[in-house]
């Protein structure tokens, strides 16, 4: 039940064409989510590009991993509050989004002020 719970949240934030969220139980020192893309697909885009051809052609896939063993997703069930809850998960969407350079332009801009809105 709470793994269908963290995983319509995360699906409600990640959602689109490529996008699968995925439970995972890794090591709590791991990060509580991670976008990973397909290796072959991201040298296809790449190659298309660097040829000059358009590289939306070619679909962007990845999957958002989340955590099940962090001790924010643990957190992330007990809220009560429905807007901390959209806030958090998104948090740590756009979190993972920015270590794999993802995350850019208006998304890039709503992250900074969600990070100083969080910070009390």
């Amino acid at each position: 039940d709470e793994e269908k719970k963290v995983t319509e949240l995360f699906q409600e934030k990640a959602s689109g064409p490529g996008i699968t969220v995925q439970l995972k139980a890794l090591s709590p020192s791991e990060p509580p989510v991670t976008v990973t893309r397909p290796e072959f697909m991201r040298r296809m885009r790449d190659m298309s590009a660097s040829m000059g051809q358009d590289a939306g052609m070619i679909p962007e896939t990845y999957n958002v991993i989340v955590n099940t063993n962090h001790d924010k997703i643990g957190k992330l069930l007990k809220m009560r509050s429905a807007e901390k809850k959209t806030k958090v998960v998104s948090q740590l969407y756009d979190l993972a989004l920015l270590q794999q350079h993802m995350l850019s332009g208006a998304q890039l801009s709503d992250f900074i002020k969600r990070s100083v809105d969080l910070i009390d």
